[in-house]
């Protein structure tokens, strides 16, 4: 996830110009006030985590206009106090106006990180005059504005913790003995702004794009990092004075650290550096190695890393945040371990200093970063890295959720990041399976080469989907408008589930197999992969399917059985109901939700369970239909008593409510024996009856497509204890656990598969 803000651009309110009367000429027109463009801006930083003070000079770089000059309109967070604004010794004239009514009035943050997220704190406007206050002759013909400024920046960050998530969007400007942390989404110093009131100029271009320097008085005990290359000495220094510069003009700088100690490695022109606690500092090497692994990876495919370090910063909020130069891992996610190395944490953020922080969004046309970096590590990483398996079952996820979408919220991916655009499933995960899917359009390794290409070619360029067609139509050599048109400009993806296939049997071996599909084919898919399984060895064929067909026709010797569509999951289509795996993701709004529960239950146990309860009702609460009911359990319950599993729907059995015999079916498809005394189960045979033991099945419900039932179980509330992470399970239908970790998962997939009609 990229950290940066909402771009806007710098725009200058107009003149009025006067009319001419009847018979006259029309007197010269005059030249329109410009407002100085800014070209640099230099900062000094001094922090006090005691008070949560900051005090900061910003040198701005302006370059006037021809002309008359308009005042130079900046932003800042009305937490913080103008001091002064000079230029060249002499003071300007300046006047600092409220936020705007109605609207916090600056650049916002968000979870896309382009706006439209937690509201940001408010930012007051400036106005400064470039024209001294007195006849002051300046000290050189082109000197920096100067503002003085300083205020205290404090916020509750732990009011915006949310278990099991690792992002706290409500953080944005906090200096503090925990930690400190200046988002580039908001204006904690002086910038360039576009003033909405009445009678000025409504920005509608890019943000501008500006030269920043940072110079950060040492913080005693502490470690920080800005955004950039470090340009002091190499060896970092707790408590140290840091100058960072960065490589390209970007929109806004962010600044983080804390009490940290640097860990330090050089891969080859890069240096990798982690900044940790004490209690985080077994996990240096792992993390060192890890990042290593990464640049040795992913350097040959996307090209040299645009930083000079990459810096891993150990934050005291939780965050997976990426900032040219350096990310923000909350403490949760490091002290995972092993865990925290995964596809999707280090490597996504790492690869967002070429696509976000390198190539850079362009605003208001779409957010293509979090995709493309999804498809590099959270798809491709175990691609590239020998696991198969793990990455066929992460493409079938995705097109499980894909083909579960509510028609409604499938809007395109060119909107992510827009207001009232797609969502960060959309973005993120869809947006992966579209570079993937444009990988089997142009190839895999001239996929690679466009990317190297996207790189070299745009780095510090402001980026949006338009420019990317283009540069990948120059790298590959092909029309892409198509694609595009579909897959990132539409919505929805292709249904290649055939209704019908038919053997037509030719002369001599000679044959055909025919499928029919229930509609038109709305895009051209190439590759698609046909498993034939007959009395012989599985046979794969390979079949590209035009656009606009409503058959799909495949040479064949021999009249297969039964034919399986895409059985690795490579094609991006649309998967019928009756072969997605049950989850409790899959308890989606889109059917209703019975809860059940046992009369009776072990309070301690039964808090437990209401936290999975509010975690799922969330879900239901303004688009679905939610019921609960309590039910009697007894060896005595007669089936259909209290508690009918029967209606229709999704279904979640908590505790000793799985236990009551109406529930026998789903026990039985998950291989599960319970005890309705609630100390103990059975798992296909093997009793678990340690206290801490738990276990999360769910199951299809027998003829309802679509529908999961699940049964939560723990053998005591110490086994639930973290059963507020339970929906985040999503990605196996049965999970066992000891001491609230994960020992045991699987999977239990449907395949696709056809009857083969016709003559032998």
């Amino acid at each position: 996830m990229i950290g940066s803000s909402l771009p806007r651009s710098l725009f200058a309110a107009l003149l009025l110009l006067p009319s001419s009367s009847p018979g006259q000429a029309a007197p010269a027109r005059p030249e329109p006030a410009r407002a100085a463009a800014v070209r640099a801006i230099d900062l000094e930083i001094e922090l006090d985590p005691g008070t949560g003070g900051v005090r900061g000079t910003a040198r701005i770089d302006v370059e006037s206009g021809s002309g008359a000059s308009a005042p130079l309109s900046l932003e800042l967070l009305d937490a913080l106090v103008v001091d002064s604004v000079t230029r060249g010794g002499a003071d300007l004239r300046w006047e600092a106006a409220p936020p705007p009514a109605g609207g916090s009035g600056d650049r916002g943050t968000d979870e896309s990180p382009h706006g439209g997220g937690q509201p940001p704190r408010a930012a007051k406007r400036l106005r400064v005059w470039l024209e001294p206050v007195e006849d002051v002759e300046p000290s050189s013909e082109s000197p920096a504005i100067e503002i003085r400024y300083h205020g205290t920046l404090r916020q509750d960050w732990a009011s915006g913790e949310r278990a099991g998530e690792i992002h706290n969007f409500a953080v944005d400007a906090h200096v503090g003995r925990d930690g400190i942390y200046l988002s580039s989404g908001v204006p904690w110093y002086p910038r360039p702004a576009v003033l909405e009131d009445a009678g000025e100029a409504d920005g509608e271009g890019p943000a501008p794009l500006i030269d920043h320097e940072v110079a950060l008085r040492g913080v005693p005990g502490m470690l920080l990092v800005a955004s950039g290359n470090r340009v002091s000495a190499e060896e970092q220094v707790v408590g140290a004075d840091e100058v960072w510069r960065t490589p390209f003009p970007i929109s806004g700088v962010a600044v983080a650290g804390g009490p940290r100690r640097a860990h330090t490695r050089r891969v080859g022109q890069v240096v990798v550096v982690a900044h940790l606690t004490e209690p985080s500092s077994q996990f240096a090497d792992a993390l060192l190695d890890a990042a290593a692994g990464y640049l040795e990876l992913y350097q040959p495919l996307i090209g040299a890393y645009p930083y000079r370090e990459l810096t891993i910063v150990e934050n005291f909020f939780s965050s997976g945040f990426a900032y040219p130069g350096f990310t923000l891992l909350a403490s949760a996610v490091i002290q995972m371990g092993e865990s925290s190395l995964r596809p999707g944490y280090l490597d996504h953020e790492m690869l967002h200093a070429w696509w976000g922080n390198g190539v850079l969004g362009a605003p208001r046309q779409g957010v293509w970063s979090e995709g493309l970096t999804s498809y590099c590590a959270n798809l491709m990483r175990d691609v590239l890295e020998g696991r198969d398996d793990i990455a066929r079952a992460q493409r079938r996820s995705i097109l499980e959720r894909l083909s579960q979408l509510d028609p409604k919220a499938d809007r395109p991916l060119a909107t992510f990041g827009t207001e009232d655009g797609a969502s960060r499933f959309i973005g993120y995960q869809k947006g992966s399976v579209v570079f993937a899917e444009l990988a089997r359009h142009v190839g895999s390794d001239r996929l690679w080469y466009a990317l190297r290409n996207l790189a070299a070619t745009r780095m510090g360029e402001l980026t949006g989907w338009a420019d990317i067609q283009r540069s990948f139509e120059r790298s590959t050599g092909r029309d892409l408008d198509a694609f595009f048109d579909f897959w990132v400009d539409g919505s929805g993806i292709p249904d290649l589930s055939p209704r019908a296939a038919v053997w037509t049997a030719g002369e001599g071996t000679a044959g055909e197999l025919r499928l029919e599909l229930g509609e038109p084919t709305p895009v051209a898919v190439p590759g698609l992969e046909l498993r034939l399984l007959g009395s012989d060895e599985p046979v794969v064929a390979t079949v590209d399917v035009p656009a606009g067909v409503t058959t799909i026709e495949v040479p064949l010797a021999r009249r297969p059985e039964t034919v399986e569509v895409d059985p690795e999951h490579q094609t991006v289509r649309r998967l019928p109901p009756e072969i997605w795996m049950p989850s409790i993701s899959g308890i989606s709004a889109s059917k209703p939700l019975r809860i059940l529960r046992a009369r009776g239950e072990e309070a301690a146990i039964d808090e437990r369970y209401g936290v999975v309860v509010e975690a799922l009702r969330e879900r239901f609460e303004k688009r679905g239909e939610l019921s609960e009911e309590r039910v009697p359990v007894s060896r005595r319950t007669r089936r259909g008593e209290g508690g009918d599993v029967g209606e229709p729907g999704h279904l979640l059995v908590l505790g000793r409510a799985a236990a009551a015999p109406a529930a026998a079916e789903l026990r039985a498809a998950a291989g599960l024996e319970l005890d309705d005394a609630g100390s103990r189960f059975v798992l296909d045979g093997e009793e678990h009856a340690a206290p801490t033991d738990a276990v999360l099945a769910c199951v299809r419900r027998p003829g309802e497509a679509g529908a999961v039932a699940c049964i939560v179980w723990g053998n005591s509330a110490e086994a639930l204890a973290r059963a507020h992470l339970l929906t985040f399970y999503g990605g196996d239908s049965l999970l066992r656990f000891e001491d609230g970790r994960p020992v045991e998962r699987r999977r239990f997939e449907g395949a696709e598969r056809i009857p083969v009609a016709g003559d032998r």
